[in-house]
């Protein structure tokens, strides 16, 4: 029995040692069962703005007013009741999930592609340079994210790109920082000083030998960070700053539905439950990925 043991995880670390990296990693994430939960959570989420874009009309059936149905508690003709206004709450979420999926990604994109770019500038070249770009990422980090991103969208006034560019712009210095202290503890291996040596130029040294080894850190954090954005991306809608009405976003939805929500809690606990749906998922895929790429939880 105990040879028996040892020569299968003889045999499991033979297996292991023969895939990549990242094949090992999405071995482990595809085991896991935050995996399994994530995905299934983020492909109801998904299917839904799918059925959205297919199905419903956006004037008639998400936007347009129906005042002899207004506040009507969930039924099966309403699944999630009506609004104030008549509107169909489970068609106005269903809908409104492409919003907030879509500002969750774009913000999450433009604030990872610059973040790392000035990250990688300041870890490889060092000295002043580094010391410049830290200094303004400081000066963003000591002003709170979502008090930044309320004064971008009341400079450049409330609509959908604009809430994007704002929480874009608060989320820059953190993956910086990670990107910097990744790139600090590569830049002097042996791999990256021989493709100096041969000629390579900075960029090339950048894009091919140092940026693809901090893409382990940089994944997980961006998969946490998507739910960070959606979160934040409501709650600059709840207080008018983001998606502007009719737009069925989840954040204006919890806005709208204030008033009523002693009698018709109906309209808050849908939306409500559709945002903590969703950061729910990405944040299981973000914990599995962590786990997996994590090399001190290795089977």
């Amino acid at each position: 029995m105990f040879n028996r043991k040892a020569r299968n995880l003889e045999l499991a670390l033979e297996v292991q040692e023969s895939r990549g990296f990242w094949q090992d990693v999405g071995h482990r994430f595809i085991r896991n069962n935050k995996t399994i939960i994530g995905l299934l959570l983020l492909g109801i989420i998904v299917l839904m703005c799918i059925y959205g874009m297919l199905f419903l009309d956006y004037k008639t059936e998400v936007v347009n007013m129906n005042i002899p149905n207004k506040l009507q508690t969930p039924s099966a003709a309403h699944p999630f009741g009506t609004d104030d206004l008549g509107r169909d709450i489970f068609n106005r979420i269903v809908y409104g999930a492409r919003y907030s999926l879509f500002i969750g990604f774009s913000a999450t994109i433009i604030s990872l592609s610059v973040g790392s770019l000035l990250g990688c500038i300041a870890g490889y070249f060092g000295g002043k340079i580094d010391g410049v770009i830290m200094r303004i990422t400081d000066v963003f980090i000591a002003i709170p994210s979502t008090l930044m991103a309320i004064a971008v969208v009341s400079a450049l006034g409330p609509n959908f790109a604009n809430l994007i560019i704002a929480i874009a712009i608060g989320d820059i210095p953190g993956y910086a920082r990670i990107i910097r202290s990744s790139v600090l503890s590569i830049r002097d291996n042996e791999f990256v000083e021989a493709s100096i040596a041969v000629g390579g130029s900075h960029a090339h040294v950048m894009a091919q030998h140092i940026f693809p080894n901090t893409l382990a850190a940089l994944i997980v954090q961006a998969t946490l960070g998507v739910g960070y954005v959606i979160i934040a991306a409501s709650g600059l809608s709840y207080l008018g700053l983001g998606v502007m009405p009719p737009a069925p976003e989840w954040g204006a939805m919890l806005s709208e539905a204030q008033a009523q929500i002693r009698y018709f809690p109906h309209q808050v606990i849908f939306p409500g439950l559709a945002i903590v749906i969703t950061v729910l998922a990405l944040n299981l895929l973000g914990d599995a990925l962590r786990d997996a790429i994590d090399p001190t939880l290795k089977d």
